[in-house]
């Protein structure tokens, strides 16, 4: 089961949440910068524990949608950089992308623009297979034109990769 959360600071209630997701007993955070969701063992053990300044909240898939949309690439200078190099260095297994947690692909949502997904699939084995973005019904057409330009290889931003 997938359960969405925001985690809030009881120190800063109104600074912005972290989201974050339960998902096939592991917990991930959505990564402004990468556009992935990523494996923390802080998250889990504060999910279990519940035991730090952080009160974590459940939301819906719908509510998580909106929130991600609103969460800001992190700076990467200082202690911001060592982190965020940390997370975008995990391997594969530990990244997870929108459609991978459940989440529909949004009206003005690009898969493969400035995001980590293009560098996640490098990374794969030939053969592995990862989904990439899902569709509502009403947007079939888009699904079935990102289908094509990946199975064709005429996705510029995925040129090179087999």
């Amino acid at each position: 089961m997938t359960t969405f959360y925001t985690f809030t600071k009881d120190s800063d209630p109104a600074g912005p949440p972290i989201v974050a997701v339960d998902h096939e007993d592991r917990v991930y955070f959505y990564l402004g910068n990468t556009k992935l969701w990523h494996h923390s063992v802080n998250l889990e053990i504060q999910l279990d524990t519940n035991h730090r300044d952080w009160t974590a909240t459940k939301v819906s898939s719908s509510e998580a949608a909106t929130l991600i949309a609103k969460v800001k690439g992190m700076d990467g200078r200082g202690f911001g950089g060592d982190f965020l190099r940390e997370y975008k260095a995990q391997p594969p297994e530990d990244k997870r992308t929108n459609a991978e947690v459940g989440l529909h692909a949004a009206a003005n949502d690009r898969p493969f623009s400035g995001g980590g997904l293009p560098d996640l699939l490098r990374t794969l084995q030939p053969g592995v297979v990862r989904d990439v973005a899902r569709y509502q019904s009403a947007r079939r057409n888009v699904a079935h034109n990102l289908a094509y330009e990946i199975n064709e290889g005429t996705k510029k931003s995925l040129q090179g990769i087999p």
